[in-house]
Parts: structure tokens; sequence; C-alpha cells
């Protein structure tokens, strides 16, 4: 029965190992994951290529494996000196609210949690993959301002789920349940001073945009399960400014501000599946 249920291991290289530097915890291997539970930190120099070889534990194995990447470039800029550490944090005007530190986490069908910056897409056109849960992270959100999310899921029928706000996780994990509307709200007394953008897609239709302080996001039949998503939060000056541009223009500049890079985002490629089982299963994953 252990043979059975053995996880099978999953070997990584970078593609050219002189702009990626592999770091794992001692005694670990930095090219290989050998448990459920085990990580390794990926510093890349610059956009790179990582392949993931799935080894069964045994001939005839599972090749079966999910792997969460959560970017950390961040942490690199956020100051770990004595002197800041005791600086008191600057105090936010109305022009210096941050709507750019604001991050969306997804539960992804496969993948599991994946965590990305407002304005950016997750999942959608180029990789769309079924999204099952939403939560969205503003650790600077200004007092007086809620961001409201309600999700309807698919399992054995529509099913409306409660209505969570900022922090608070909407949706399901792990249970074959995509999203097939979500809606997101602002309220509070400060919610005139902001507007909502966002870009979804529903598998089978074609991008839909909406923006206010109130946004509903559907299929076509209400059925179809949400396989991308990009939102962000702008000021009210900014959404007014802009009502005439162009959306992605308009998103570009809700995380103008932000200092996660471009060698931040992550892009999925997985290989075909091999006729022998036997055969390692091939993930690509570009950093």
């Amino acid at each position: 029965m252990t043979r059975r249920n053995a996880a099978p291991a999953v070997r990584v290289a970078p593609q050219n190992a002189a702009e990626v530097e592999l770091i794992a915890w001692p005694d670990a291997s930095s090219h290989e994951l050998r448990a459920p539970g085990d990580g390794l930190v990926i510093r890349a120099l610059r956009d790179t290529t990582i392949i993931f070889e799935v080894m069964p534990a045994y001939e005839g194995g599972s090749v079966d494996a999910e792997l969460q990447l959560e970017p950390v470039s961040r942490l690199a800029h956020a100051g770990f000196g004595r002197g800041e550490a005791t600086a008191a944090p600057p105090v936010p005007t109305r022009q210096a609210i941050a709507v750019d530190d604001i991050e969306i986490l997804a539960h992804v069908s496969r993948r599991g949690d994946v965590v990305i910056p407002a304005g950016e897409w997750i999942c959608g056109p180029d990789y769309p993959m079924a999204i099952e849960g939403l939560e969205v992270r503003w650790p600077r959100r200004p007092t007086g301002l809620e961001i409201v999310t309600t999700v309807s899921v698919s399992k054995n029928g529509i099913r409306h789920l409660p209505a969570s706000v900022t922090g608070d996780f909407a949706g399901t994990r792990g249970r074959a349940a995509p999203i097939v509307s979500v809606e997101f709200s602002l309220t509070g007394e400060r919610a005139q001073a902001f507007a909502l953008l966002a870009d979804a897609l529903f598998l089978g239709a074609s991008v839909q945009s909406r923006s206010g302080r109130s946004i509903s996001l559907t299929g076509p039949t209400g059925r179809e399960p949400l396989v991308g998503l990009r939102l962000s939060v702008v000021t009210q000056e900014v959404y007014e400014s802009n009502r005439g541009e162009p959306r992605a223009k308009v998103q570009e500049q809700a995380r103008a501000g932000s200092n996660w890079s471009s060698a931040g985002r992550i892009r999925v490629f997985r290989g075909l599946k091999k006729g022998n089982a036997e055969s390692p299963s091939l993930i690509r994953e570009r950093v």
C-alpha cells in the first residue's frame, strides 16, 4: 500500500545554469524535490527557463505532481537593516495612497495557490486554467475602504458562496469546483475615491472588461469556468482621466509604481504526456 501511494520525485534543472542559482535548505538536494513539502529558492538574474522532471517512485508509478511557486523578489528590497527597522513609516497622503501593493491570491486547479500582483493576469488568454478561489490582499488599504468579493462555483450545480472581505478567501480549494461568476465591490466611506478595473476570461468566451465601484463577471451561460482574471484598483482621478483610453494602458498605470519586476512573473509550460507511463513528465517554468 505504501509503495502504491508513493509520491514521485521532481528533478529541477535550469536551462542556463550561469544565470540561475538553486538554493535548498541544509542537507537537502538543490536539484531534486524528493517528498511532498520539499522546496527550494530559485534565484534568477534574468528571464530564464526551468525544467521540472517528474520521476515516479517505482516503475509504472504516478507522475502526478503539483508545484506551488511564490514570487519573493520583493524581499530583496524590503530592507533588513537595523536603522530601517526602527524608522517610522511615512504617513500616507491622498496622493500617496498605495494602490500598487495589492496582490491577488488565486487557487488554480492542479497548481495550488499562486500570488500575482494586481494588474497582471492570473492564468488568462495565454495560459487558461480553472480558477477555484480568490483572495484580495492589500496590506496598506486605507481606513474606510473595503473590497468585497462574492463568487459562485460549479460542483453538481451552481453554488453561491458567502461574500468575503479583503484578506479573506472566497471560493474553494481542491474540490474541482471552478468559479463561474465573481463580483467585486468597493464599500466604505472612502469608496467614492477609488475604482475597480477588471478583465476576465471564461472558458470558450472572449475576454470581457468591466470597471466601476461594483463589477460583476460571468460567462455567456453562467456555467463557464473562470480561466483568467486581471484586477486592479485605481484612484478616481486616474479612472476619470483615462476613461477613453484602452484598458491595457490603464492597467499598466495601475501597477506603474509596483516594485515587482517583470522577471518575477511566472509562466507555465506543460510538456506533452509521453505514451509510455514510465517516461518522466516534463514541466517547464519561465521565471
